[in-house]
C-alpha cells in the first residue's frame, strides 16, 4: 500500500510504500490553506 503524508513543519510531502520512505523531493508552496497539485505524465 502507498501512503502520501505531508509535514506541515518543512513542508514536504512524503510518500511510503510498505512503510518504506520513496521519497522526500515534494514541496508545498503558496498559502497554507490550499492544496494545489500538478503531476505530469511521463510517457
Amino acid at each position: 500500500m502507498t501512503m502520501l503524508h505531508y509535514n506541515p513543519i518543512d513542508g514536504r510531502l512524503y510518500f511510503f510504500d510498505s512503510k518504506r520512505l520513496l521519497s522526500v523531493n515534494v514541496r508545498m508552496e503558496g498559502q497554507s490553506d490550499q492544496s494545489l497539485f500538478e503531476f505530469s505524465d511521463i510517457d
